[in-house]
Parts: structure tokens; C-alpha cells; sequence
């Protein structure tokens, strides 16, 4: 093997591990039963069903022309209900693709765990790009992304999007 090739897969080792570990973490940290990902949905059921609910919402609506994406039949008559829920906006068209390939509760689930990845990704590189070191950016990213007031509040889908903080500072 030629000696540049060598340098570069040792190169990618560390960041292979490092994704490698964010990833059981989150897995252990987000589904505690893995065996359930095609029947379980993460956190308390109530914040969890609405937001399935509001993503299956965004499809319908951004699909269907005649309803308004912002006052859903479930709140009739009060309007602009879901203007604060615009979060879940970004993660529609990655909703309608993961559900058409595999289905409800896994491409909820699928996005779920991408969140918590994003999370973990986003911080570490913010730490990196202040020149923490590898140990201590990681240990950043765990707390930062396993926060209480994020592990308290984690079926709650919205939150999921709080890796933007990192990176706005990135």
C-alpha cells in the first residue's frame, strides 16, 4: 500500500470511531430497545404521537392543496395553530421519503436517532473548530446532546433540532 494511502485511512480512524461511538450512545441513550423500532416510538406517547402526527400533517397539506398547512382539522375552528411548530418543516421532505421506503414508526424513529447524531456531530465539530482536543470535544458533544433539559424532554420531536445551535456558532 503506497505510503500516502496508509496516512490517510489512519487519518480517518479516530473520526471512524469517534462516529462509530456517537452512534451506539445514541441508540442506547434514545431506544432502549432496539427490537422495537418498527412498533415503538421514543419518549412519552403524547409529545411523540403529535409529532408523528404533525409531520404526517406537513405531507398532507404540503400535498394536498386545499388545506392550510398552518390550521390542522384537529384544532378547528381556531387558526394558525401549528405557526410555532415550523421546526418540523425542515424534516417534512425527509418524513415523506423515510415513510414511503419504510414506513411509520421507523422513519419517525429513523429521524429521531438522526437528530441525536446531528447533535452529537454539530457540537464536536464546533469544539474541534475552537481547538479542543478529541477527547475533550467529545465529552462536549455528550453533554451538550445529553443535557436533562434534553433527556427530560425527549420524545418531544422539536427539540431534536437544537443541533442548529452548534452550528449557527460553527
Amino acid at each position: 500500500m503506497p505510503a500516502g494511502r496508509a496516512r490517510t485511512l489512519s487519518g480517518r480512524r479516530p473520526a471512524l470511531l469517534i462516529g462509530a461511538l456517537f452512534f451506539v450512545v445514541t441508540v442506547i441513550m434514545a431506544l432502549p430497545s432496539v427490537g422495537l423500532w418498527l412498533s415503538a416510538t421514543p419518549g412519552n406517547y403524547g409529545d411523540a404521537f403529535f409529532s408523528q402526527w404533525l409531520l404526517r400533517w406537513n405531507i398532507h397539506s404540503l400535498i394536498d392543496g386545499d388545506v392550510s398547512l398552518f390550521h390542522p382539522n384537529i384544532f378547528w375552528p381556531a387558526r394558525n395553530i401549528l405557526v410555532y411548530s415550523d421546526s418540523t418543516l425542515a424534516a417534512t421532505p425527509f418524513a415523506a421519503l423515510a415513510g414511503f421506503l419504510v414506513g411509520w414508526p421507523l422513519a419517525y424513529n429513523v429521524l429521531y436517532l438522526a437528530g441525536w447524531l446531528c447533535s452529537l456531530a454539530s457540537t464536536y465539530a464546533l469544539a474541534r473548530w475552537l481547538r479542543v482536543s478529541r477527547a475533550g470535544a467529545v465529552l462536549a458533544a455528550f453533554v451538550y446532546t445529553f443535557a436533562a433539559v434534553r433527556v427530560n424532554l425527549h420524545g418531544n420531536f422539536p427539540m431534536q433540532f437544537t443541533f442548529l445551535a452548534p452550528l449557527a456558532f460553527l
